[in-house]
């Protein structure tokens, strides 16, 4: 008979002997299939570089928590399903710690050499039930992501700078480990990273946030359709579209970025409002929608190729802010001057 399962996982990264442990509470009822899920990651020192996972079970038995009921997966790489039979390792229980008065369940992951700590490291828990797995959502974790969370690059800084000043003595350690062994050279650890992340759609490993170096290529996918609206662009934390395609490449990061999948009916042909890419006007409707844009800027905007003619009847005059290329368009049934406002421009 199946039970009613909650789970809470506390993903830890080990080094040596400080401990620094962040928790927070899921509050979630199950009532028919159990669910699992990694909740949080955290770096631990000891003498070797290892990877720490605190499990706690609710509505289980702690006679049925067992090596052969639960687990814990690892992969290097990032895979379109995580399961036992494509992953690189897996772990047992190994002990038990209490955290504010709640038994933990321990696993473990002992791969980690000085050289690999920009290697994302990728970890689904599971636990059987009548004989049935239930897997939780991949999370991926890094030395450097721990790192740059505590020397205040991704998250608020530690509030001890002899710590800092290790953390950062690390990264170069493994950086020079990197260049001895040659290895991933291209992603060497005392390179400036940037954290970017996803809402609405996923990076180019299914997952929506990772470091990324200035000349990294972030690919960014997003479903085609949110309901009955059709994807229109990415925008970033400032509300700028800075790209229409899905998926989109980006790269050249300067700073922690957000970017965001936006769902509407779009207000021009295509476009992203550049001298390059300028917006394209293929309809009246598009033409007058140059108004809506009028306060977001300079913007270039064109009548798109092979748009011939287009019928203005009814025309009212639109706010221009910009250039605008007419491409030899012929507007018919226009009764008053295009323009009512032109835009002091750049």
């Amino acid at each position: 008979m199946k039970k009613k399962i909650l789970m809470l996982f506390v993903l830890i990264l080990s080094l040596s002997s400080l401990s620094l442990l962040f928790l927070f509470g899921v509050n979630a009822e199950e009532t028919v299939e159990p669910t699992v899920s990694i909740e949080k990651f955290n770096l631990v020192f000891e003498d070797n570089v290892y990877l720490k996972y605190a499990v706690k079970f609710d509505g289980v038995d702690d006679a049925d928590i067992t090596t052969e009921t639960v687990g814990m997966l690892y992969f290097t790489e990032p895979q379109d399903t995580y399961t036992e039979a494509n992953a690189s390792f897996s772990s047992d229980v190994v002990g038990y710690i209490t955290i504010s008065g709640v038994k933990h369940y321990t696993f473990e992951y002992r791969k980690m050499t000085a050289k690999q700590m920009t290697d994302y490291i990728y970890s689904v828990a599971y636990i059987d039930v009548d004989g049935e797995r239930c897997y939780s959502a991949p999370v991926k974790y890094s030395v450097l992501d721990y790192a740059y969370a505590m020397l205040g690059k991704t998250a608020t800084a530690a509030p001890d700078q002899n710590y800092r000043n290790m953390l950062s003595s690390m990264l170069t350690y493994g950086a020079n480990a990197q260049r001895y062994f040659g290895y991933r050279t291209d992603r060497l650890a005392d390179a400036e990273y940037y954290l970017i992340e996803v809402v609405g759609g996923t990076l180019e490993d299914g997952l929506t946030k990772g470091l990324y170096r200035a000349g990294e290529t972030a690919t960014l996918t997003a479903p085609e359709k949110n309901g009955e609206l059709p994807f229109y662009g990415w925008k970033n934390s400032a509300g700028e579209i800075v790209s229409n395609s899905n998926p989109a490449s980006l790269s050249g990061f300067s700073k922690n970025e957000t970017f965001e999948a936006v769902y509407s009916a779009p207000l021009f042909a295509g476009g992203v409002g550049t001298e390059a890419d300028p917006y394209l006007i293929a309809t009246a409707e598009q033409f007058r929608n140059i108004t809506a844009n009028y306060d977001k800027g300079y913007a270039y905007y064109k009548v798109a190729d092979g748009v011939t003619e287009i019928d203005c009847t009814g025309w009212e005059r639109v706010n221009l802010n910009g250039s605008f290329n007419g491409n030899n368009v012929v507007l018919n049934n226009v009764d008053s001057v295009l323009f009512n406002n032109v835009g002091e421009g750049k």
